[in-house]
């Protein structure tokens, strides 16, 4: 079979086409620009969402819950407790207890705030 001569002599045809496949589509640039403007705007959410709300986290105390679980652990299963506070196993020989850090606790920054920082904060509103 022949080689197909192009209308231009062949001469930039290739390049042309290469050019015309690299270049994005029209919906793939709205695509793309849609994708970077919700990036930017989960970024802008997750940095206010972190400057308004402080997270703090509690522990809770668990047993075995078997039959072998002594009178002294036995009333401290399921509590939950600040962390640092309360008792922290083991609480005797032998004890198969633990505490785990589990329960996060959501405060916005107004509400762990001293009377004396609302009434700064509200001034400079």
């Amino acid at each position: 079979m022949p080689p197909r001569i192009e209308p231009d002599g062949g001469r930039g045809s290739a390049m042309d086409r290469a050019r015309d496949n690299a270049s994005p589509t029209w919906a793939e640039q709205v695509v793309a620009q849609a994708l970077q403007l919700i990036t930017t705007v989960l970024e802008i959410a997750r940095t206010v969402w972190f400057a308004v709300v402080e997270i703090t986290w509690r522990d809770r105390f668990y047993t075995r819950a078997d039959i072998r679980v002594c009178p002294i652990c036995g009333p401290y299963h399921g509590r939950i407790y600040d962390i640092g506070r309360g008792p922290s196993p083991p609480l005797h020989y032998g004890c198969r207890c633990t505490r785990r850090r589990e329960v996060p606790v959501y405060k916005t920054r107004w509400e762990s705030m001293t009377v004396y920082d609302r009434v700064v904060s509200s001034y400079w509103i």
